[in-house]
């Protein structure tokens, strides 16, 4: 049986992880002939031949440009905000933005806490691959499925396919299904596989209390945004195991927030979470949220957004909408810029 720490129920008290990337870079894809991006005072390296990481290899730290209008998007965002909540679409809406070539970051009620929920897969995936980079073996380790007791959390997003008890799996296999279907059960199953001091000592290297007890965690946008952050730039992970984590992460299953408001060739690795809290009385109180790497082409971002409502449709249509925004900023400040092509490539 897993470990309590590893079900969707434990006390999450993250602090936010800062990883300073100096150096407003310019667009990276550039048509050829294109102008070069003005100078800045930073400066940032980083290691080629990946799809999905960027592994930063020295940085120094800039000051904040204008080149990215994000005052303007930001008023932009929180009108935006102020109207799906007055329209009752929701009742709390967070946003962290932080552009992933410069420090440009981008905040909106980012100090709310939210229930994660399924989100909390993702520290669960990096401690998997941890333990993988010491063990070469360990991702095509059988394991019987066999766990027989229901999730500790119902789920209303549902897994379009099952495990089937008593069925062996490589532990990989264990993990797609954790990750891309976002899939309870086997996140207990991948859980049992480790001892409660792996897990303890994957938030301890993380510099972050790890998440312990029964009560519903709360976190913040920023500080979720940290795991996306550390695995793009392949800071905890190695490159290969970031790569493949962030991989993984791009075929999640759910498309109605972040992957709605771009253009269907543009990666995203992304995962999402869902609660729903049901009181004695009142109408019952929804959580949804997706956060994520967008790859805009030549210029990736990471938006992370949080949502409070009543109804799931409209917190979906939420998102969608937020991140439309988001992408439709980043395409018009490159085309007033240099006229950079779309492409699906990360």
């Amino acid at each position: 049986m897993a470990h309590p720490a590893l079900r969707p129920t434990f006390l999450v008290a993250l602090s936010g992880l800062c990883l300073l990337v100096g150096g407003a870079l310019g667009w990276a894809l550039r048509a050829p002939g294109a102008p070069a991006p003005a100078p800045t005072s930073g400066t940032t390296t980083r290691m080629g031949g990946y799809a999905f990481v960027r592994p930063l290899l020295e940085c120094d730290v800039a000051a904040n440009s204008d080149a990215l209008r994000f005052r303007r998007l930001h008023d932009e965002l929180a009108a935006a905000v102020t109207r799906d909540i007055a329209a009752g679409a929701a009742t709390h809406i967070s946003i962290y933005l932080r552009d992933l070539n410069s420090t440009e970051v981008l905040g909106i009620n980012e100090g709310e806490g939210f229930s994660p929920a399924s989100l909390l897969k993702v520290p669960i995936l990096i401690m998997a691959l941890r333990a993988a980079e010491r063990d070469s073996g360990l991702l095509d380790r059988s394991v019987t499925f066999n766990v027989e007791r229901p999730a500790a959390v119902t789920q209303n997003i549902v897994p379009e396919h099952r495990l089937q008890t008593g069925q062996k799996y490589a532990l990989w296999a264990l993990i797609e299904q954790m990750v891309v279907e976002s899939d309870n059960l086997a996140m207990e199953a991948v859980g049992a596989q480790f001892s409660p001091m792996d897990y303890i000592r994957t938030f301890a290297d993380l510099g972050v209390p790890a998440p312990m007890g029964t009560d519903d965690p709360l976190m913040t946008v920023e500080q979720y945004a940290s795991f996306f952050r550390i695995l793009y730039n392949a800071a905890y992970l190695g490159p290969e195991m970031s790569e493949k984590a962030l991989t993984l992460l791009s075929r999640v299953r759910f498309v109605k927030g972040l992957v709605a408001g771009v253009p269907p060739t543009v990666a995203v690795a992304h995962k999402f979470g869902e609660r729903r809290f049901a009181p004695t009385t009142g109408p019952a109180v929804n959580q949804l949220h997706d956060c994520g790497v967008v790859y805009f082409p030549g210029r990736p971002y990471l938006l992370c957004l949080m949502t409070r409502g009543n109804d799931w449709n409209s917190l979906a249509a939420s998102l969608q909408e937020l991140s439309t925004m988001v992408y439709a900023h980043y395409e018009s400040v490159a085309n007033a810029v240099q006229g950079v092509a779309s492409s699906g490539s990360p």
